[in-house]
């Protein structure tokens, strides 16, 4: 059953099924990007860090799933569960483009993302999607991401 459900979430999401433990792969516009990712609870929030080979980088923050389930409960969730990135009380998206040495650019509430979590073991597997916008007003579409994320020993 469980081989099932996860080929049946490729479909969904078919970047998942490429990745090994720690990474992760994106584009932005017509540009690919593949690097590591690693995640982490910040208190009862959970916080995705991606790098990409090129410098560009993601951070996601997940606080509560559009069911109102709360990142720290994800472990007792019915799985797949779905954040709207840009909604701030609920899950927000950073990105660093330009290998960070352009302006961070963030979601908004008026154009939420979406990100699902389809799986917390062994790794913490999900896919995106979102549109950030800069200090400029420049935006990146951010497309196909996944990320196959293990957790980060402090």
């Amino acid at each position: 059953m469980l081989l099932f459900y996860f080929l049946g979430c490729q479909g969904e999401c078919p970047a998942l099924g490429e990745l090994n433990t720690e990474e992760a792969t994106f584009d932005i516009e017509t540009n690919a990007f593949s690097g590591d990712s690693s995640w982490m609870m910040t208190g009862t929030a959970m916080q995705v860090n991606i790098t990409a080979t090129e410098g560009t980088s993601i951070t996601l923050r997940l606080q509560k799933t559009d069911s109102e389930i709360t990142a720290a409960d994800l472990v007792d969730a019915d799985l797949p569960v779905h954040f709207s990135l840009g909604v701030p009380e609920q899950a927000t998206a950073t990105l660093y483009p330009q290998g960070g040495t352009g302006n961070s650019a963030t979601t908004s509430e008026e154009k939420p993302g979406t990100l699902t979590v389809y799986s917390l073991e062994p790794d913490l597997q999900a896919c995106f999607s979102f549109q950030a916008t800069d200090s400029e007003e420049t935006s990146y579409n951010v497309g196909n991401g996944a990320f196959s994320a293990s957790l980060l020993e402090l």
